[in-house]
């Protein structure tokens, strides 16, 4: 019975840690009082542009419900993009505890963005990926050589993946990456559906380079986990979170209304970073981002 407790407290605790990592990457303050005209105004614009988002909303529970108003409620006008992606990225967070349990890890995928083959569709059920709980040792990423990560990012790193939680590494950089990746996809569908101009938050490079890292650092100074990586089970997960993370890479950069980060783009796309996910998964992996956004 304690074991099970922990878990959930572990599970809830990352959930909120990792919405406050959400907040402080994309600039905003945490939310204060509750705004419904903000939440209004949100909620409109993702229903009419965004089908994904409206979706990952409608799957949350009242009393979810009434956080996402909440993590809105700082929106500065109808034109605050950031502020609606932001509570879906919230969202999906909750949504993706929620679905997880003892014995397995859950995340969201945008059906519609990616193609699953018939080997991943096994893993799938409903809108949610699975994988069983990864416990890892706790890895120190040598966070000092990418330059361009953000102090919040430093912080999560330094106590997340290193620290008391440690062992749940993997399972917290899956997560942070899936709810980078479907904020993304909401602010992209917002921008191109009001013809506004938007810039994608690059906590979702920092991210994908993070965990470039992060399998670095299993394969150089752990290599029987960086094994253990390699199981079907994990690769599964890695894998398709990372080409869901770049089907919104895609689309951003395809997109006349949102601007990437190109410094960003080239740190994770370097031969030396890239190269990581090649080693560890071998054939099993190939790039999707289209070759132009590379030029």
């Amino acid at each position: 019975m304690k074991l099970i407790i922990a878990h959930y407290l572990l599970i809830s605790t990352l959930g909120l840690c990792v919405g406050l990592a959400a907040s402080l990457a994309s600039g905003h303050e945490p939310a204060g009082n509750l705004n419904f005209n903000c939440f209004e105004i949100g909620i409109s614009l993702i229903k009419r542009h965004d089908s994904n988002g409206f979706q990952i909303y409608s799957l949350l529970n009242e009393h979810r419900k009434e956080k996402f108003k909440s993590d809105v409620s700082d929106c500065r006008s109808e034109n605050d993009l950031a502020a609606f992606s932001v509570a879906v990225h919230e969202a999906t967070h909750a949504i993706d505890s929620r679905h997880s349990d003892l014995a397995n890890d859950r995340y969201y995928i945008n059906r519609n963005a990616i193609h699953l083959d018939p080997t991943e569709l096994l893993y799938l059920s409903g809108d949610f990926l699975s994988s069983p709980v990864a416990l890892f040792p706790p890895v120190k990423v040598a966070t000092n050589s990418l330059k361009t990560v953000s102090p919040a990012l430093k912080k999560l790193e330094s106590l997340y993946l290193a620290g008391e939680f440690g062992e749940k590494s993997l399972y917290f950089l899956l997560k942070e990456l899936n709810g980078y990746t479907q904020e993304g996809f909401t602010l992209i569908q917002l921008a191109n559906g009001r013809k506004q101009q938007a810039t994608l938050n690059s906590g979702l490079l920092q991210v994908m380079l993070f965990l470039e890292h992060y399998i670095k650092t299993l394969r150089t100074q752990y290599p029987e986990d960086w094994n253990e990586l390699q199981k079907p089970e994990y690769r599964t997960a890695i894998l398709v979170l990372w080409r869901q993370a770049e089907e919104v890479l895609n689309q951003g950069l395809s997109s006349s209304y949102v601007l990437v980060s190109n410094a960003h783009l080239r740190q994770v796309y370097s031969p030396a970073n890239i190269n990581e996910l090649g080693l560890a998964f071998i054939s099993h992996f190939k790039s999707t981002l289209s070759p132009k956004n590379l030029k």
